[in-house]
C-alpha cells in the first residue's frame, strides 16, 4: 500500500528514516523539498481507507523523538503548531485527502500507548547514524584496567572528556579564522559551533557516544567535523613516526597542548582507547586507536619537540641580541672624556 502522498499541501516527501515496519512503515520521519520534516504514524486501517498522521515538527523537536526524549504520545497531543495532518489514503492509492487536525481532536485510542518511546539501536553504526541526524558522531571505545572491575573513576573519564572538547575548541579556533588568537578564550561563536554532547553510553560497557549538537550545514560540512577529521587524521599518524612528527610540527601551540593533554588523559587512565566517527559528509567518518604505550610514547616526542622549540627560540633571541649589540657604535674612553667636556663648556 502506498504510504507516501502524492501531490498534496505536505509536498513532495522524502522518507528520512523508518522506526517500525510491518507490511508496511508504521512509524517513519520524512521531510518535503523545503526541509519541513513530518513524524508519519499509521493511526488506523480498515477495507475502505488507511488513516495516517502526519505530525509536523522542528530539528529540535525530531531529534528528541528520535532519541527517546519525547514519548511519541505526548509529540501528537502536544504539537508545536497545535496540529496535525489528517491523511487519508484510498487501498489503491489512487485517492488522498489531507486536512489539518487539531490536537484535542485526535483520537488518542489511534496513538501509541502513552510512555512509548523511540530508542537508538545498539547496532546501529556511528556512520548511519550521523546519516539520519546530519550530525557528528564520535564514538568512544576503551579497554580499561582489570583492577578498575565494574567501576572507573569519574575523574578519569571526565579528563578524557574535558580534554577531547578542549582540543577539538582549539582546533575549530584554528580553522575558524586565519589569525587566531594563541592565547586567551576561545569566542563563544566557535565554542557552539564545536560542542559536543554525551548520546549513550553502551550497555554492559563504559563505551560512549557523543553527538555534535549543531547540525552540519546544507554540504554537510561543519566547524567540528573538520576538528573531529584533523583528531582522528592524527591519531591515525601514530603508527607512522616520521608522518607523526610532520603533523605535530604543523600545530599551533594551543592545539598541541590541548592534544599533549588529552594523550595524558589517556596515559592515566591505563586504558587503550578507540574512537569511531561518523560523519554525514560524504567520504569523511573513519577510526583512530591508540594503546597507552603509544599515548607514552607520543608525549615523549612532544616535550622532546617543545625542548627544541625552546631552545630554537632562544638560540634565535641570542643571536638577535648580539647583532643589535654589533650594530651600535663603539664608544671610547676618549671620546666619552671629550663629549663630557663639551657638556660642561655649554
Amino acid at each position: 500500500m502506498q504510504s507516501l502522498p502524492q501531490s498534496t499541501i505536505l509536498g513532495k516527501l522524502t522518507v528520512i528514516e523508518t522506526f517500525e515496519q510491518y507490511d508496511i512503515p508504521g512509524l517513519f520521519s520524512c521531510k518535503n523539498s523545503s526541509g519541513q520534516h513530518y513524524l508519519a504514524l499509521s493511526a488506523h486501517e480498515d477495507i475502505y481507507a488507511s488513516t495516517w498522521f502526519y505530525l509536523p515538527v522542528s530539528n529540535q523537536r525530531l531529534d528528541k523523538i528520535r532519541f527517546g526524549k519525547t514519548d511519541i504520545y505526548e509529540a501528537y497531543l502536544t504539537a508545536e503548531d497545535g496540529f496535525v495532518f489528517e491523511v487519508i489514503i484510498s487501498p489503491g492509492g489512487d485517492a488522498t485527502t489531507v486536512k489539518s487536525l487539531p490536537c484535542s481532536d485526535i483520537q488518542e485510542d489511534w496513538l501509541p500507548h502513552r510512555g512509548k518511546r523511540l530508542s537508538v539501536p545498539e547496532n546501529m553504526s556511528a556512520q548511519h547514524m550521523a546519516k539520519i541526524t546530519r550530525r557528528d558522531i564520535l564514538e568512544f571505545v576503551f579497554d580499561f584496567p582489570d583492577s578498575f572491575e565494574s567501576k572507573v573513576p569519574s575523574r578519569i573519564l571526565g579528563d578524557i572528556l574535558i580534554t577531547t572538547q578542549e582540543l577539538f575548541d582549539s582546533i575549530g579556533s584554528r580553522n575558524y579564522s586565519s589569525t587566531p588568537p594563541m592565547r586567551g578564550p576561545i569566542s563563544k561563536d566557535i565554542l557552539v559551533q564545536t560542542k559536543m554532547s554525551i548520546n549513550q553510553v553502551f550497555q554492559g560497557t563504559f563505551d560512549i557516544q557523543l553527538i555534535a549538537d549543531q547540525k552540519a550545514d546544507e554540504n554537510n560540512s561543519s566547524l567540528i567535523g573538520e576538528a573531529i577529521g584533523e583528531f582522528t587524521s592524527l591519531t591515525q599518524a601514530i603508527s607512522d613516526g616520521q608522518l607523526l612528527k610532520e603533523k605535530l610540527v604543523s600545530l599551533r601551540g594551543r592545539i598541541l597542548t590541548k592534544y599533549a593533554a588529552f594523550l595524558k588523559a589517556i596515559k592515566h587512565s591505563g586504558s587503550d582507547f578507540k574512537c569511531n566517527w561518523g560523519s554525514p559528509k560524504e567520504g569523511s567518518g573513519g577510526t583512530a586507536s591508540v594503546n597507552n604505550q603509544e599515548a607514552r610514547n607520543v608525549l615523549s616526542i612532544i616535550r622532546r619537540l617543545t625542548k627544541k622549540a625552546l631552545e630554537d627560540k632562544k638560540a634565535a633571541l641570542s643571536r638577535a641580541n648580539l647583532n643589535v649589540a654589533g650594530n651600535q657604535p663603539e664608544v671610547t674612553k676618549e671620546k666619552a672624556l671629550s663629549d663630557r667636556e663639551s657638556d660642561t663648556d655649554l
